[in-house]
């Protein structure tokens, strides 16, 4: 009985990494096509204030979704 429990435990916490990494690699796709929107925006005139400004904003949560991404796998790994 206490395998079991230990079994379900592992699978279901693999089963939720999984999943979270799965948002977190969508959410690099929904952000690749905010940049590729935001050049476009900014086709002519791509070292403005509001293109960098922008571009900038795309790139902070790139960054945030990459460290989610760590974090869920250290939390996998080492805890």
């Amino acid at each position: 009985m206490a395998e079991n429990f230990g079994l379900k435990i592992g699978l279901e916490g693999e089963k939720e990494f999984k999943s979270q990494l799965a948002e977190i690699n969508q959410s690099f796709k929904v952000l690749g096509s905010e940049m590729k929107l935001v050049d476009s925006q900014f086709d002519k005139n791509d070292n403005s204030i509001d293109a960098l400004t922008a571009k900038n904003q795309v790139l902070e949560k790139s960054i945030d979704s990459q460290k989610q991404k760590i974090v869920n796998w250290y939390q996998k790994v080492v805890l």
